[in-house]
């Protein structure tokens, strides 16, 4: 290797170092940075009402919590997706694992099985893993201090229960959730 770069000409080294210091740059600055912009984007696109009601069942969800104060129905226009509250929020890599995970069981659910048989009751009975409180604690961080003297909040906060946030605000995020329910069983 010496001898060879010994035997080489001027412009040919010149050559050899410019191409070692680009492909050095599009290694370490160009793709990894292609790559995070394109991973974001793609988190991002995928995160909304919008892209989550792509799938019929989604679809009556979608429609209850825009009739929510956590979809938008509220004086500030400020309004949660999906993955605010239905994706974990205590890390980045247990988000990105589930946010996976869940969005490829629901595309395969929806492609693979009928979904008209999908008992919504016994589901929303198990709110609990469907809704993370990491996500409401996201939004509600002075909970805890705003809160201060009211039991339910008291024992959460103390960790004395074992119940959610959706324990108790069982309809939350979805309002009306049952008329839409009805109104998605009929019409497809």
């Amino acid at each position: 290797m010496k001898n060879w770069w010994k035997n080489q000409s001027g412009s040919r080294k010149a050559l050899v170092v410019i191409g070692g210091v680009v492909f050095l740059f599009l290694a370490l600055v160009v793709f990894p940075a292609a790559a995070w912009y394109v991973g974001t984007e793609g988190i991002i696109a995928t995160s909304d009402a919008e892209y989550c009601s792509g799938c019929h069942t989604m679809e009556q969800f979608v429609n209850a919590n825009a009739d929510s104060v956590h979809g938008g129905d509220n004086q500030w226009g400020i309004r949660a997706e999906c993955v605010d509250c239905h994706l974990p929020h205590n890390n980045a890599f247990n988000y990105l694992i589930s946010k996976i995970r869940r969005g490829s069981y629901d595309i395969w659910y929806e492609v693979f099985h009928d979904t008209s048989n999908i008992d919504w009751k016994a589901k929303d009975d198990a709110r609990e893993e469907f809704v993370f409180d990491s996500g409401c604690m996201t939004c509600h961080d002075k909970l805890h201090t705003a809160t201060q003297g009211f039991p339910p909040h008291d024992n959460y906060f103390a960790g004395v229960t074992d119940s959610k946030c959706v324990t108790c605000h069982n309809d939350i995020g979805h309002s009306n959730v049952n008329m839409y329910q009805l109104e998605h069983k009929y019409k497809h």
